[in-house]
């Protein structure tokens, strides 16, 4: 009988598995605790390589090789890439995304993805122009699919703000958004791992699912839409611990326009002018 050779028969296995469901009160928590840590103004994307299960309240163990006000700072001022112990992080640069910036830098993090959880969080929800366009050179997919899919089993992306107004171009329609989150899923990660953090209008700041019902959550693809509950994701809530969940992400973002300018500032600022440039560059 002739066998596989062992390397073979591994991705097999591996590419038939699927991620774990997300715990969303453990994610909404994780998210929060990087917003506050790392105070960016305007689009940019972070990768960060968390421990199964930690308390959220101890993140700053994580992260304490990797401040923001120290080394992320400088050098996301500087227009690089920060690769860091536990996290990396890009803003946009050019016609290349902050997102595919972060994906194709994910080394430092890939020694130690075993019994760890991937957070992917970009303040905008992946474009469908060039993101999650696979005919486009720039597209994050085949990135996830090398990166992220052959060496994770908990992962999730996240996003606060729906990339709906492009400074060029027409604005997407509720099916474009939808058709983009749908690619993103098919990458493996499949879309009930994708979610929405923020704080809608009268509510505290939550992760959302993207998946309801097999369908795109509406939560996902309208930014002023407001949950009907309240500290649950549309397919449903799961407990506090991890148990090989994937985290679900609510971000406190309460601005009511989702203007994405992907080659420079996108502010984050709560003052009641919440208008944003949407542009990814």
């Amino acid at each position: 009988m002739n066998l596989l050779p062992w390397m073979t028969l591994v991705f097999l296995l591996s590419a038939g598995s699927s991620f774990a469901d997300v715990d969303v009160n453990w994610l909404t928590r994780i998210v929060n605790a990087i917003r506050t840590e790392y105070r960016i103004n305007g689009q940019f994307c972070l990768a960060a390589n968390i421990p199964l299960n930690h308390d959220p309240n101890r993140l700053n163990e994580v992260l304490q090789n990797d401040p923001y006000s120290r080394n992320v700072e400088d050098t996301l001022s500087g227009g690089d890439v920060y690769t860091g112990s536990s996290v990396v992080v890009a803003k946009p640069a050019g016609a290349v995304h902050a997102e595919a910036q972060v994906l194709k830098n994910l080394q430092p993090l890939i020694s130690n993805s075993r019994n760890h959880f991937l957070l992917i969080y970009s303040y905008l929800s992946a474009c469908g122009g060039k993101c999650t366009n696979p005919n486009n050179r720039f597209n994050i997919l085949k990135d996830i699919e090398k990166n992220v899919i052959p060496y994770w089993t908990d992962a999730a992306f996240v996003f606060t703000r729906v990339f709906d107004k492009p400074k060029y171009g027409d604005a997407p329609t509720k099916d474009d958004l939808e058709q983009s989150l749908i690619q993103l899923g098919n990458t493996g990660l499949h879309l009930r791992n994708i979610f929405r953090c923020y704080k809608p209008q009268n509510l505290e700041f939550q992760c959302y699912s993207c998946s309801s019902q097999r369908k795109v959550a509406d939560v996902c693809v309208e930014n002023n839409i407001v949950p009907q509950k309240r500290g649950r994701s549309r397919s449903g809530s799961r407990d506090s611990t991890i148990s090989r969940k994937r985290p679900r992400i609510n971000q406190s973002d309460s601005s009511s326009s989702s203007s994405r300018s992907r080659s420079g500032s996108r502010s984050r600022s709560r003052s009641r002018s919440r208008s944003r440039n949407n542009n990814r560059g």
